[in-house]
């Protein structure tokens, strides 16, 4: 017979190998320890920034709302932040611009540059990815499963969406970049995820935002580092129409805080009737002259002709921001957006440098009186 203190023995020996396990869980790092590793992750995301190395991108586009759907590519050659070849076609909008240092080369098919546009640049970082943001705080430390794999999760303490950041629990690099918010009557919520490595770089290869009025989708396709280029890659394009241009403008004075005064305040409220504020929106296009006048406004989503009309008189009157490059003021782009409780203006000269807009408003270089957001609602680049 053997002895009975054998049982026992082993379910001691079960319970130190079950406590061996557990203690060789590593323990999830501190908020402060967080903050640097999402730092460390988001300072690899340098693709289009001073010292990314060249690439060229190709990614697919898709967009879709209640009134239908389009899709598109973007293709983007990259030699630095003063020179690059963007081709962008989303249904029958289409647009190449090349960029050659003090010169920006557009050849589009419509008047001005597209929402679209506008919006997949944002979502995308590019042409010309805005500064990292840095020092951010972490309200939650946790592991999650992203795609099947371990996650080191990180809960950001952001004043305007809920946003989470995902690492890698070894290597520490970012695997997912998510955030939720609210623009006033609607819902929101974008993510990053499938990232790669190119060069010393990071990028996704899947970024969706959406809504529930809308979607804007993109999947890289091909993105590899591009040693040298075709010559005359960056040749203006055949029609091209050619401005003033530099990667980094300054921008010098404030827009006009809107709603400013009441004239404004019954355009808006003639423009829909017995309407909620919350439950309105109209965006304009803007161009802007080097004295900080508007020199044209186009609606984007506008009220209706006499509406439009007086807002384009309106603006006449107002004086914008001078944007320079070296010391030479330069005529620019801006979206104008009203509605759903906000007005803003956000300068899209810089051609992809949204985040950095955003800041510009947040630092009182663009203002408003009302909350902030930005032309598609996306609240702010999250990478």
């Amino acid at each position: 017979m053997r002895p009975m203190f054998g049982i026992g023995a082993l379910a001691v020996a079960a319970a130190l190998v079950g406590q061996t396990v557990r203690s060789a869980t590593p323990p999830l790092p501190s908020k402060k320890e967080m903050a640097a590793i999402v730092d460390r992750a988001y300072g690899k995301l340098s693709l289009a920034r001073e010292g990314s190395p060249q690439f060229h991108l190709l990614a697919r586009l898709h967009y879709a709302d209640g009134a239908g759907a389009a899709d598109g590519t973007y293709e983007l050659f990259w030699s630095r932040r003063g020179q690059y070849r963007e081709m962008f076609r989303l249904g029958p909008a289409g647009q190449v611009e090349v960029a050659a240092d003090t010169k920006r080369y557009d050849a589009r098919n419509t008047p001005f540059i597209s929402l679209g546009q506008v919006t997949f640049r944002s979502l995308m970082n590019l042409p010309i990815a805005p500064a990292l943001r840095t020092n951010r705080k972490v309200d939650k430390v946790r592991s999650a499963t992203i795609g099947g794999s371990e996650a080191l999760c990180a809960d950001l303490d952001d004043p305007d969406v809920k946003r989470t950041v995902c690492v890698d629990p070894a290597t520490h690099e970012i695997v997912s970049d998510r955030f939720d918010g609210n623009n006033a009557d609607r819902s929101f919520s974008s993510e990053a995820s499938n990232f790669v490595d190119i060069g010393s770089a990071r990028y996704p290869q899947q970024i969706l935002w959406k809504s529930s009025r809308q979607l804007f989708s993109v999947t890289v396709v091909s993105l590899e580092v591009a040693p040298s280029f075709a010559p005359g890659e960056f040749s203006p394009p055949s029609g091209a129409v050619a401005d003033d241009w530099c990667p980094d403008p300054v921008v010098k004075g404030a827009s006009p805080a809107l709603p400013p005064d009441e004239a404004l305040e019954a355009l808006l409220l003639r423009a829909r009737p017995g309407q909620s504020m919350r439950a309105t929106s109209w965006s304009y296009l803007l161009v802007v002259g080097p004295n900080g006048r508007v020199e044209q406004s186009t609606p984007v989503y506008g009220a209706d002709n006499e509406i439009d009309s007086e807002f384009s008189q309106y603006f006449e009157k107002q004086h914008f921001p001078q944007v320079t490059c070296g010391h030479s003021p330069i005529r620019y782009e801006m979206i104008f957006n009203f509605g759903g409780n906000f007005s803003t203006g956000t300068h899209i000269s810089g051609r992809g440098d949204w985040a950095r807009s955003i800041d510009e408003v947040r630092a009182g270089q663009f203002q408003s009186s009302l909350e902030v957001v930005d032309v598609a609602g996306l609240g702010k680049a999250t990478w």
